[in-house]
């Protein structure tokens, strides 16, 4: 039912809402997001509403703006945005810091740190990550992530239509080197696709070597929280004596975000900001109690 959603449908929620319920109403993508936010949102003051789907949610925001509608505002994954499309010129539709809202708190060492301490053996993951000389759980998933999200960008750059989502991870997976075989990434990824004829696995093998050569800076800019998470997972399962997939690691890191790790996100301070100009409230994190 959901995936069938317009944003004439979503504008059409928020109206109703409106209708006897003053609350500022923040928009975002999916069920999880909600899940995320919901314990550090002011519900006396703020509704939270998933749109599912950025296309849907940005569209919505649109008309919200056409109708000057006052009292909405969208929080949205960056996905390809600013890489690939320009970022939507608007003062109520806000990004997360990273690709998506899992890949931001991925990247914060507080929840991460948390989770892998608490579902892996300390001895097994230190010793495997002298071994292949990694300084962090962190590092290691970034390396694992980085060929994936590369190919993912190459695919929707060129209109390759390749289907990478819920990637098989251990597929392409050298456990020892904690490294990607990237031409076997390829050809499965090839082999999921309905263009199984049109592209040779050594050709997209290559195009996604050259970029990764090529990138020095903003690597995690390509990672997707969902593919960290099944890195990580992969390898905690495999060499950290773990044993949850990656689906529970994603559900764990939202479960061990903090106020203060929050706080210190961009999207949450411009949000902050927008609330002031508006004389309302969305945060419950009480600021002063964590300095």
């Amino acid at each position: 039912m959901w995936e069938h959603l317009t944003p004439d449908d979503l504008y059409a929620q928020i109206l109703m809402l409106k209708t006897d319920d003053d609350r500022v109403i923040l928009l975002v993508e999916g069920e999880n997001d909600v899940a995320v936010l919901a314990g550090h949102i002011d519900d006396s003051a703020c509704n939270l509403l998933p749109g599912y789907g950025s296309s849907v949610v940005i569209g919505a925001m649109k008309i919200v703006e056409e109708e000057v509608l006052d009292g909405v505002l969208a929080l949205v994954d960056q996905d390809w945005r600013g890489l690939l499309t320009p970022l939507p010129a608007s003062a109520n539709i806000f990004f997360t810091d990273q690709p998506d809202l899992d890949a931001t708190i991925f990247h914060m060492s507080g929840p991460l740190d948390r989770v892998v301490a608490n579902f892996s053996d300390t001895r097994k993951r230190i010793a495997h990550l002298q071994r292949i000389d990694a300084d962090s759980p962190w590092e290691i998933a970034v390396r694992l992530a980085l060929p994936i999200g590369v190919l993912r960008y190459i695919s929707e750059r060129d209109g390759m239509e390749l289907k990478l989502r819920d990637f098989p991870v251990e597929s392409a997976l050298a456990l020892d080197s904690a490294s990607i075989d990237v031409r076997r990434m390829c050809e499965v990824a090839i082999s999921r696709s309905r263009s199984t004829s049109v592209y040779v696995p050594g050709d997209v093998a290559q195009m996604v070597e050259q970029l990764l050569s090529d990138l020095e800076h903003e690597r995690v800019r390509y990672c997707s929280g969902h593919d960290l998470a099944r890195c990580l997972s992969a390898v905690m399962r495999k060499r950290w004596g773990g044993c949850y997939r990656g689906d529970i690691i994603e559900r764990s890191l939202r479960a061990a975000l903090s106020c203060g790790e929050l706080a210190g996100t961009r999207f949450y301070g411009q949000i902050l900001a927008w609330a002031n100009s508006h004389g309302s409230r969305i945060w419950c994190c009480d600021l002063a109690a964590l300095n």
